[in-house]
């Protein structure tokens, strides 16, 4: 029964897909009573099933093909809103360090509150600055002409694509962790315990 040229390694993979190909059978054949029974209680069919599958097989191809646009959008008020957060800090910093005169006759900042107070204006502006150059750069990688604002549309419409694909993929992670605990539950014969 021995075929020239057929190595050991041969039978090892036709035998790895029989033993999948049996496995699956004996999973259908006890998995169908439980689907029939679970089916009833939840009143659910076959439909229900293509449904959501369909609706499953959508969400995955979404994920896949995220518009590159989209994705441009969201990096882009991501870098905004970073930009926005270092420029109040910075404002907020330069506040006090206007304020820095005052404090030093009235509240009596000695050398080691000044210092501190200088540092935080230096370090807050110069981040700002990295920041707004990385939005600079970014904007002239992209040819994106005009700079949003808070209170524009497309601003706005970014902001809750932004929102729902952080939540998308909020969704997605929990998905695997339950998943994964589902599987070590599994693992350890626990899958039966909150019954």
């Amino acid at each position: 029964m021995y075929t020239k040229g057929v190595g050991l390694e041969d039978f090892k993979e036709c035998n790895f897909i029989f033993q999948n190909y049996r496995q699956a059978l004996n999973r259908i054949t006890s998995d169908t009573p439980q689907l029939a029974a679970l089916s009833a209680k939840l009143k659910t069919t076959g439909t229900d099933y293509k449904a959501y599958l369909q609706a499953e097989r959508e969400h995955l191809q979404a994920l896949q093909l995220e518009a590159e646009m989209v994705q441009k959008a969201m990096d882009y008020l991501e870098l905004l809103m970073k930009t926005e957060g270092f420029k109040k800090e910075s404002n907020l910093a330069a506040n006090e360090y206007k304020k820095l005169d005052y404090n030093i006759i009235n509240n009596g900042y000695q050398k080691k509150e000044i210092q501190a107070v200088c540092t935080c204006y230096r370090t807050t502006f110069m981040c700002y600055k990295v920041q707004e150059e990385e939005l600079t750069h970014y904007k002239e990688e992209h040819d994106i002409d005009t700079c949003w604002l808070p209170d524009s549309t497309v601003y706005k419409e970014a902001q809750k694509l932004l929102v729902k694909h952080s939540y998308r993929h909020s969704v997605d992670h929990l998905e695997r962790l339950i998943v994964q605990r589902l599987f070590e539950l599994t693992k350890l014969g626990m899958n039966g315990v909150g019954k």
